[in-house]
């Protein structure tokens, strides 16, 4: 027999692990999907598709050429 100890449950904390300042929301206004190149990965934003970011992607640079071309809309 070996000494095996049960299994339990942790507590999960109802507060964020992180916590940005803000969140903000970026649309794809145009009429083609989008493969943002962001630190975490590529991310596929669908034409027409909104998603919720922290507001520090704005400073990532593939995201705010984006934005300047009127390709990315932000929103909130």
């Amino acid at each position: 027999m070996t000494n095996l100890k049960p299994l339990t449950a942790k507590r999960r904390s109802s507060r964020p692990a992180w916590k940005p300042g803000k969140y903000i929301t970026l649309r794809n206004a145009s009429d083609r999907h989008i493969l943002l190149d962001l630190p975490t990965g590529h991310l596929r934003l669908d034409k027409g598709r909104a998603l919720r970011f922290t507001a520090d992607v704005v400073n990532v640079e593939t995201v705010r050429k984006l934005i300047d071309a009127g390709e990315i809309r932000v929103e909130g």
